[in-house]
């Protein structure tokens, strides 16, 4: 790695460092994810905020957590209640052409084969 000074790195080695191409770079620094000092021609972005991008953001709120799974829990009971009567009326339209075929296939038997059941 080529370092300008103790605190900087160039756009190519925070690409490397970062694991990220030099156009995510430039994007990072356009976001303001990433500070840097220009010298000239060239950027110097700052190790300190290589790092801190680096850093794990997640930071573990017990109450926003539980929010958030109650939040979850509301939303999957009104969808199992939607799948529940999409089943129920499934059945029921089931139900009915089970009927509606055996009603016509009575209907290709003779009357008196349908009363007197042959053994």
């Amino acid at each position: 790695m080529q370092e300008l000074s103790e605190n900087t790195l160039t756009v190519e080695d925070a690409a490397v460092e970062l694991n990220v191409s030099t156009r995510t770079v430039y994007a990072y620094l356009k976001e303001g994810k990433l500070k840097a000092k220009k010298h000239g021609k060239r950027l110097h972005i700052l190790k300190a905020s290589i790092d801190r991008l680096k850093a794990p953001t997640f930071q573990f709120d017990p109450t926003k957590q539980v929010v958030l799974i109650r939040t979850d829990y509301d939303g999957l009971l009104v969808k199992l209640g939607q799948l529940e009567a999409e089943v129920r009326l499934v059945r029921e339209e089931n139900q009915r052409l089970l009927v509606d075929m055996r009603f016509r296939d009575q209907k290709k038997i003779p009357w008196w084969k349908r009363i007197f059941k042959p053994e």
